[in-house]
Protein backbone atom coordinates (compact mmCIF):
# COMPACT_ATOMS: atom_id res chain seq x y z
CA UNK A 1 0.00 0.00 0.00
CA UNK A 2 2.71 2.56 0.61
CA UNK A 3 6.32 2.93 -0.97
CA UNK A 4 8.86 3.28 0.50
CA UNK A 5 8.42 2.44 4.11
CA UNK A 6 10.22 4.14 6.11
CA UNK A 7 10.50 7.26 4.59
CA UNK A 8 12.78 10.26 5.38
CA UNK A 9 11.07 13.24 6.63
CA UNK A 10 10.74 15.70 3.21
CA UNK A 11 10.51 12.34 1.09
CA UNK A 12 7.70 11.41 -1.15
CA UNK A 13 5.39 8.72 -0.14
CA UNK A 14 3.18 6.54 -2.35
CA UNK A 15 0.09 5.04 -1.18
CA UNK A 16 -1.39 2.81 -3.88
CA UNK A 17 -5.15 2.04 -3.18
CA UNK A 18 -7.66 -0.73 -4.77
CA UNK A 19 -11.81 -0.09 -4.50
CA UNK A 20 -13.64 -3.53 -5.58
CA UNK A 21 -17.30 -4.13 -5.28
CA UNK A 22 -17.79 -7.49 -3.80
CA UNK A 23 -21.33 -7.19 -4.60
CA UNK A 24 -24.13 -8.35 -4.35
CA UNK A 25 -25.39 -5.42 -6.39
CA UNK A 26 -24.29 -2.41 -8.64
CA UNK A 27 -22.69 -0.01 -6.32
CA UNK A 28 -24.09 3.62 -6.99
CA UNK A 29 -22.09 6.95 -5.80
CA UNK A 30 -18.47 5.35 -4.58
CA UNK A 31 -16.36 7.93 -2.73
CA UNK A 32 -12.50 6.86 -1.35
CA UNK A 33 -11.86 9.12 0.96
CA UNK A 34 -8.24 9.12 2.56
CA UNK A 35 -7.00 11.29 5.80
CA UNK A 36 -3.48 12.77 5.55
CA UNK A 37 -1.72 14.36 8.46
CA UNK A 38 2.16 15.43 8.64
CA UNK A 39 2.23 15.52 5.28
CA UNK A 40 1.55 18.37 1.67
CA UNK A 41 -0.37 16.87 -0.96
CA UNK A 42 1.59 16.24 -4.36
CA UNK A 43 -0.73 14.13 -6.65
CA UNK A 44 -3.41 11.84 -7.25
CA UNK A 45 -4.71 9.79 -9.91
CA UNK A 46 -8.53 9.06 -10.36
CA UNK A 47 -9.38 12.69 -9.72
CA UNK A 48 -8.40 12.71 -6.55
CA UNK A 49 -9.38 16.41 -4.66
CA UNK A 50 -7.08 17.09 -2.17
CA UNK A 51 -9.07 19.92 0.99
CA UNK A 52 -6.25 21.27 2.86
CA UNK A 53 -7.92 22.47 5.23
CA UNK A 54 -8.97 18.83 6.34
CA UNK A 55 -6.05 17.16 5.41
CA UNK A 56 -8.26 14.81 3.21
CA UNK A 57 -7.92 13.72 -0.20
CA UNK A 58 -11.69 12.93 -2.18
CA UNK A 59 -12.06 10.35 -5.18
CA UNK A 60 -15.56 10.09 -6.38
CA UNK A 61 -15.58 6.90 -8.40
CA UNK A 62 -19.36 6.82 -9.26
CA UNK A 63 -21.11 3.58 -10.04
CA UNK A 64 -18.94 -0.08 -10.06
CA UNK A 65 -20.25 -3.06 -11.18
CA UNK A 66 -20.28 -6.11 -9.18
CA UNK A 67 -16.63 -7.48 -9.47
CA UNK A 68 -15.15 -4.19 -10.98
CA UNK A 69 -11.82 -2.65 -9.68
CA UNK A 70 -10.21 0.95 -9.50
CA UNK A 71 -7.02 1.77 -8.48
CA UNK A 72 -6.18 5.21 -7.39
CA UNK A 73 -2.96 6.30 -6.17
CA UNK A 74 -1.67 9.27 -4.29
CA UNK A 75 1.67 10.59 -3.96
CA UNK A 76 2.48 12.75 -0.86
CA UNK A 77 5.40 14.65 0.64
CA UNK A 78 6.44 14.09 4.25
CA UNK A 79 6.68 16.97 6.52
CA UNK A 80 10.21 18.02 7.64
CA UNK A 81 9.18 17.74 11.07
CA UNK A 82 7.80 14.57 11.22
CA UNK A 83 9.12 11.76 12.98
CA UNK A 84 8.43 8.16 14.44
CA UNK A 85 5.39 7.40 12.00
CA UNK A 86 2.83 8.51 10.17
CA UNK A 87 -1.04 6.96 9.85
CA UNK A 88 -2.75 7.02 6.79
CA UNK A 89 -6.11 6.26 6.51
CA UNK A 90 -8.84 5.30 3.81
CA UNK A 91 -12.47 4.66 3.68
CA UNK A 92 -14.95 3.46 1.02
CA UNK A 93 -18.55 4.72 1.15
CA UNK A 94 -21.45 4.45 -1.28
CA UNK A 95 -25.01 5.80 -1.54
CA UNK A 96 -26.26 2.24 -0.46
CA UNK A 97 -24.70 1.18 3.26
CA UNK A 98 -22.44 -2.24 1.95
CA UNK A 99 -23.66 -5.46 4.43
CA UNK A 100 -20.11 -5.81 5.12
CA UNK A 101 -18.40 -2.98 6.23
CA UNK A 102 -15.42 -5.17 7.40
CA UNK A 103 -13.39 -4.05 4.05
CA UNK A 104 -14.88 -0.33 4.29
CA UNK A 105 -11.67 0.68 6.42
CA UNK A 106 -7.94 0.95 5.84
CA UNK A 107 -5.64 2.17 7.88
CA UNK A 108 -1.37 1.83 7.42
CA UNK A 109 1.26 3.15 9.31
CA UNK A 110 4.53 4.29 7.75
CA UNK A 111 8.30 4.22 9.62
CA UNK A 112 9.94 7.54 9.16
CA UNK A 113 13.59 7.86 9.53
CA UNK A 114 16.14 10.47 9.52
Amino acid sequence: MDHPDPVDPGGQLSYHLSVTNAGPKTAEDVSLTSKVRSMRFVSATHGGAFDPEASVVTWDLGALDVGEEVAPSLVMQVDLSAMGSIRFQAEVTAALPDPDTSDSREAEATGVTM
